[in-house]
């Protein structure tokens, strides 16, 4: 992967200018409220199925704040582009304190050691339902040896 400023085809960025691919990495350059990539190439269907994805992540410098992924999202509009802009779904990540979450994230407070340079995170789920957003089952993290 090239360093560059578009992320790729397969991917919706809000806002884009504030991410990039560095080093083989996709990067947030500002945080924000709302930041987020979306996936353009996958979606979880009606069908009832479960679902594993994950993600490694890691911080690019101080400051507090959460991530991880956003399931069921949808638009009033029902279109996947208006979705990925101003969609709502169920958040499931974990904050720069090291806390995973299903859910809003919870206030960073507790202070705790240093995150790893990177970390492993993994969502599994189930769409049960002919409608509505899936349920995340659990959310957990994997942190790299360094």
């Amino acid at each position: 992967m090239h360093d560059r400023v578009w992320l790729g085809e397969q991917y919706w960025a809000n806002p884009m200018e504030d991410w990039r691919v560095a080093g083989g990495r996709t990067e947030c350059l500002r945080g924000g409220p709302n930041r987020n990539v979306a996936l353009l190439t996958h979606a979880l269907t009606g069908r009832p199925a479960g679902f594993e994805m994950s993600v490694r992540l890691g911080k690019l410098g101080p400051g507090e704040g959460s991530a991880g992924f956003r399931i069921g999202i949808k638009d009033e509009t029902d279109d996947y582009r208006a979705a990925a802009l101003r969609g709502r779904g169920l958040s499931a990540g974990m904050t720069t304190a090291g806390q995973t979450f299903i859910g809003a994230p919870p206030d960073i407070k507790v202070k705790r050691p240093p995150l790893p340079k990177e970390v492993t995170l993994t969502l599994t789920g189930q769409t049960d339902r002919t409608e509505g957003p899936a349920d995340a089952r659990s959310v957990r993290r994997t942190d790299a040896i360094t």
